[in-house]
């Protein structure tokens, strides 16, 4: 027999004859249900930031070329990158 809790954790009796006593309730624990893993909440910054970026890496050209978006600007003009390797 399984029961729900009211925090939804779920329990299950263990039968292991018809005497008294020999008959248990566990909780029933589930290895891979779920977020399993650390979980991190990021928040976005007020203002400009960079909302998207897509690397091309060029082995042969020994080469990489970034394509930045930018949300939140609201004038145009130079931007300066810097990135390491």
């Amino acid at each position: 027999m399984s029961v729900s809790t009211p925090f939804g954790l779920r329990t299950q009796t263990r039968f292991m004859g018809t005497g008294a006593g020999q008959n248990d309730t566990v909780a029933v624990v589930l290895q891979t249900r779920g977020i399993i893993g650390d979980v991190t909440l990021e928040s976005e910054p007020l203002g400009p930031h960079v909302s998207d970026v897509f690397v091309q890496p060029s082995t042969r050209k020994k080469l990489l070329t970034l394509a930045v978006e930018l949300t939140g600007v609201t004038q145009s003009g130079p931007v300066s990158l810097t990135a390491r390797v």
